[in-house]
């Protein structure tokens, strides 16, 4: 017997994770063939199809269906989290004897462990080796076009970088070829695969090897009930447990029963021996792409998934009438037959990858855990094979996804691991189950920027950061669709886990609970999500603000009973204010998965001591370029880009007039919901108050390969961009410029490459101040406009507008949307001059009140009907007409150093706007494009922003540096200071020089130095690593 020398190299584990690896490929192997000539490869027989759509979310599923994006490759180095995996240490260099495998025999290899291989004696010298993924069938898994050709490359074609031919496995498997003829393997992530050796003969030997993540020697010691215990899980959150006896539960079991016995009825080979076709004959051609097979277009399929799903839980349900019928089991059998036999099967990706490996193991998993107890152990495994091989990228070349192999990051991860424990817990698979909790472990983390001057080349890791930000995408905060689908992760697979040997560290709790405070808790209003933390999905209708609300609090119900005591105190608190606004959220639980989640809301609501209330609060964001600012009678949302973070984001076809929803945009909330209801759809996208713009369509680019939109997002090139708090108050700017920088992948956009200038808010707590300064723009023809306000007025559009007092008479305008954007409309408005105050009536609100400092100011005003589709800006049909008024300030054609100010006043009647307007509290104390400044004088707040990078001077208060920066003067004798840096360039120091005696201090960051001299006091503010948060210092005054 030969023997040979097995090494493992020295290596470090990678974050990972994702889920990548978790692909398994167990089961599909045709039996090797030891030498044979190598035949003709069959030409392939489908026609090419057209441009192939990508799959897309169904109208009314829940937020998790309509995450159908492709992340971006993850960001991280090599190694950079070994020491925080628990069980994976660094490997040392070691060689063991060991005999050399022969052809046909089935090889196992830990992830960075390397085995020589000899090829057979009848080989001749010249021998090519290759690492391949077997089919069903026994031929080799071949090439798909991911730009042009969304299928399987017929011979000779050609998409991209990519050519017809068999899919290269060598991502997950490493050889390299000697001298001699034999070759050396070495894992590089988990999977199965076949090794083929060929010589210039067309003699060919094959190797099965499997590669597991590391050595089953580390991985927790399982029984079979700890595995049992996880399908008992699942299953009691997808049915109930003991639901005829729940408050509701009848009612809820005659629906599944009568969901399941529809659909039973409906299935065309009910009761026969075999489903030899499409189970259910209307899913043909009602979904997915016409030029692609039934049985090869995941999306037309997925349907069938669904049902089998819903007929799953009739059978598991007890105390139904479909309870273990085993007709009907017999018949879920015959159709997964066909449906894991021809259908979902290892092959070739078509259309978006995310159903084939993330959608359909939505369905297919829990359907298998509910009728787990009544299948065959063969069963299982048949059924489960291909999931084990659709997971992130693990077909590398033969996947639609242009990046191939890759890591998955945020939700996308968190939704494979729930797979990964899912299919670990059918298939009694250890290391499946460590690497689900291991992967979530290590995406339920807090992110960190280690070096903030590198973002705007590198974008952020997708995840929640300590600023409470979550960001997904590299550059696109996300906190209000993948941040809610991330978190339905946090509370499903600690509770799948509990009690188990794979229970997660102590440390994932402590990052949960900060999710929730941190980002949920200060990112929603009244039980709305924030519309500026929402992404893209604002084009779909059924993800309104409310509709992602209920989803956040429908998480947070679930896990908010872990929580440590003042984090539990805190958001329930919360929760139980979102729910009393909310009055439909508690009714709006349906389904046995909801009947305990229903029941713990209904217990909140009742529960006296669990005091009902959201406390005011400023939070800037300094990562994600938001700020929010929370009073007892409104919240004031503000949303900016830079050169960190996109514009917006336009993907598969969605968002596609969104190009300045980031752009300075302000939103008010308030009793009228300004935002909930076919305001995306019909708001005039030229138009987004808050906003200073050139009104031209941007466009979306060329369609890819899909034959969607998926171009005219960019970022700016502008780094001055955030703010700093004292307290319950803050100011933000943002430094603009329609010069831009485009996304990777993205064709380039052009948007007004000569527009620029400096916008700051001043956020108190009656009022906000809104200031733009050096407002230039060059050789275009259509003029710059700041957009004060854009209301949705009530049905009839009756709510009067008061300007300097008087009643006004405006005409109203019909057009559509496409139309404004394509200014093809009239879309003038009526002139204002000489403008002091004007006031809005709201719908249920009290309305708002704008008051404008500087004299001689003139507005422009339109009352606009306007109607939309949603398939004007999305994927979704829906066509709806709303009333707006627009105010705003026309700049004129290429204006140079033009400037605006007017203050927002929330909440506020005509008359006590009248009233603020006869004694204002603010006063600007200077609006250039060198400094905004401005002062309260009820609060004794003075905010500044410096926009030169050498600083500058106003009303004694001077900084060497750009910088953000806050004084008050407090009731109690004290100077309190905050400074950030808006740049997150700096990563030296600020120096504020103030004209004022002080005594002694209070408070001093660490990050804080002070010398005091006789009439000043120099502070020095140290920004490394600061990444744009504020910097604190407090002072006695001292008496003169």
């Amino acid at each position: 017997m030969k023997t040979g020398k097995r090494k493992t190299q020295k290596y470090m584990s990678a974050i990972l994770i994702a889920a990548m690896s978790m692909s398994h490929v167990t089961g599909v192997w045709a039996e090797p063939v030891n030498t044979q000539e190598i035949a003709e490869e069959k030409a392939l027989s489908e026609e090419e199809g057209k441009k192939q759509e990508e799959a897309l979310p169904e109208e009314g599923e829940k937020l998790e269906e309509e995450v159908l994006q492709e992340d971006e490759e993850e960001k991280t180095e090599e190694g950079a989290a070994a020491e925080s995996v628990p069980g994976v240490e660094e490997q040392k260099e070691e060689t063991l004897e060991m005999e050399v495998p022969v052809e046909n025999e089935k090889i196992t290899v830990v992830r960075g462990e390397s085995l020589q291989l000899e090829k057979p004696e009848s080989f001749s010298e010249n021998v090519t080796w290759s690492a391949k993924f077997l089919k069903k069938d026994g031929g080799f898994l071949r090439n798909a076009g991911y730009s042009k050709i969304k299928r399987e490359l017929k011979e000779g074609e050609t998409d991209g970088n990519r050519m017809a031919g068999d899919a290269s496995a060598e991502h997950l498997l490493k050889i390299t070829a000697d001298e001699g003829g034999n070759a050396v393997i070495t894992g590089e992530n988990k999977g199965n695969v076949v090794v083929v050796a060929q010589d210039d003969q067309g003699k060919t030997a094959q190797w099965k090897v499997e590669i597991l993540y590391q050595s089953p020697s580390v991985l927790p010691s399982a029984a079979e009930e700890d595995y049992g215990k996880i399908r008992q899980a699942w299953k009691e959150s997808l049915i109930g447990k003991e639901l005829s006896l729940e408050e509701g539960g009848a009612e809820v079991l005659e629906e599944i029963n009568q969901e399941a016995e529809t659909i039973w009825n409906s299935y065309a080979y009910k009761g026969q021996e075999e489903c030899s076709g499409i189970p259910w004959t209307e899913d043909e051609g009602a979904k997915g792409n016409k030029n692609i097979p039934y049985k090869d277009d995941a999306v037309e399929f997925r349907p069938s998934f669904k049902k089998v799903l819903s007929m799953c839980k009739a059978y598991a349900a007890e105390g139904g009438k479909l309870y273990q019928n085993q007709d009907m089991l017999k018949d879920i059998t015959k159709i997964l037959d066909f449906l894991c036999g021809s259908c979902y099967t290892p092959k070739s990706q078509t259309d978006n990858w995310w159903t084939w490996e993330i959608g359909i193991p939505k369905d297919l998993i829990p359907a298998l855990v509910l009728v787990y107890d009544g299948l065959t152990e063969e069963q299982v495994m048949a059924y489960t094979e291909s999931l084990y091989f659709f997971h992130e990228g693990v077909i590398n070349t033969a996947s639609t996804h242009g990046q191939g192999y890759r890591e998955a990051q945020g939700a996308n991860i968190i939704d494979c691991s729930t797979t990964a424990v899912g299919l670990g817990a059918l298939r009694k698979d250890n290391e499946l189950v460590y690497l689900g909790m291991l992967a979530s472990s290590e995406t339920f983390v807090i992110q960190n920027v280690e070096d903030s001057t590198q973002i705007a080349g590198n974008g952020y890791s997708s995840g929640f950061y300590p600023d409470g930000s979550y960001l997904d995408h590299i550059k696109v905060p996300y906190l209000g669709a993948y941040g809610i689908e991330f978190m339905k992760g946090g509370a499903k697979i600690p509770s799948l886990l509990a009690g188990t040997p794979w229970k997660y560290p102590e440390q994932v709790q402590e990052n949960l609970e900060s999710y929730i405070v941190e980002s949920f808790g200060n990112g929603m209003y009244r039980g709305m999500m924030l519309d500026c933390l929402k992404g893209r999905s604002v084009s779909r209708p059924a993800s309104s603000n409310k509709a992602a609300g209920r989803e956040a609090m429908t998480v947070i119900l679930q896990i908010a009973d872990s929580f440590s005591e003042e984090a539990k105190n805190t958001t329930l608190s919360s929760l139980k204010y979102w729910m009393e606004e909310d009055e439909g959220f508690v009714d709006s639980l349906t389904g046995a998965e909801n009947m305990a989640i229903k029941k713990k809301a209904k217990e909140i609501l009742e529960d006296s001591s669990i005091q009902s209330q959201v406390t005011p609060i400023h939070k800037s964001y300094p990562l994600m370029d938001r700020a929010v600012h929370r009073t007892e009678n409104y919240l004031f949302a503000l949303s900016m880009y830079s050169e960190r973070i996109q514009n917006t984001e336009i993907m598969n076809d969605e968002n596609r007039f969104g190009w300045h929803q980031n752009n300075g945009m302000t939103y008010i909330y308030d009793a009228d919901e300004q935002y909930t209801e076919n305001y995306w759809n019909t708001v005039n996208p030229l138009r987004l108050p808050g906003t200073t713009v050139v009104p031209v369509n941007i466009g979306t680019g060329k369609p890819d390969g899909s034959g969607f939109a998926q171009g005219g997002d960019f970022c700016s090139n502008e780094s001055w961009v955030g703010g700093t708090s004292l307290g319950n108050y803050g100011i933000s700017g943002m430094a603009f410029s329609g010069e831009t920088q485009g996304i990777a992948g993205d064709a380039p956009v052009s948007y007004a490459p000569e527009l620029k200038g400096k916008k700051s808010w001043f956020m108190f707590g009656d009022e906000i101040v809104c200031l733009g300064a050096g407002i230039t723009n060059k050789n275009m023809e259509l003029p710059v406009e700041t957009t004060i306000e854009n209301k949705k007025l009530k049905e009839d559009g009756s709510n009067r507008l008061l300007v300097n007092g008087e009643e006004t008479d405006i005409p109203v305008k019909e057009a559509n949307v496409k139309e404004l954007v394509e200014r093809s409309a009239d879309a003038s408005g009526t002139s204002f001059d000489k403008v002091s105050w004007a006031h809005l009536e709201g719908n249920r609100a009290k309305g708002t009140g704008y008051y404008f400092p500087e004299k001689n100011t003139e507005i422009q005003v339109r009352r606009g009907r306007t109607t939309g589709n949603w398939k004007d800006i999305g994927t979704f049909e829906g066509e709806s007409t709303e009333n707006y008024l627009e105010m705003w300030v026309d700049h004129g054609q290429n204006p140079e150093n033009a400037a605006y100010s007017y203050v927002l006043l929330p909440e506020t009647s005509a008359e006590e706007t009248e009233n603020y307007v006869r004694a204002p509290k603010v006063s600007i104390l200077e609006n250039s494009s060198e400094v905004q400044a401005v002062y309260h004088e009820e609060l004794g707040i003075t905010g500044i922003n410096f926009w030169r990078e050498q600083g500058g001077n106003v009303n004694g208060i001077t900084s060497d540096r750009a910088a953000s920066v806050m004084l008050q003067e407090t009731a109690k004798g004290t100077l309190k200071v905050s400074v950030s840096d808006p740049t997150m360039k700096n990563q030296g120091q600020i120096q504020i020089t103030i004209k004022k005696k002080v005594g002694d201090s209070i408070l001093l960051d660490e990050s804080v130095t002070c010398e005091k001299t006789e009439n000043s006091v120099v502070l020095v503010f140290d920004m490394a690593r600061r990444n744009g948060r504020s910097c604190m210092a407090e002072f006695k005054i001292a008496s003169d």
